[in-house]
């Protein structure tokens, strides 16, 4: 049985409706773009979310 389609407002707070999903295409970047500027970069962003979340973010390197 297919899953049934429930529009919503996008998650960027354009006030557009999706098809279900959290953001329409792009805005999902458009907004972590727009979250990065607004703390100072990706570095600031990271800091503030290991704080948030009381515990170091490992990154995979290969």
């Amino acid at each position: 049985m297919p899953r049934k389609i429930r529009p919503r407002k996008c998650a960027c707070g354009c006030g557009a409706m999706t098809r279900g999903g959290d953001f329409l295409p792009g805005h999902d970047a458009r907004t972590l773009s727009a979250v990065i500027s607004s703390v100072g970069g990706v570095a600031a962003l990271r800091t503030l979310v290991e704080n948030a979340l009381k515990r170091r973010i490992e990154v995979e390197t290969e």
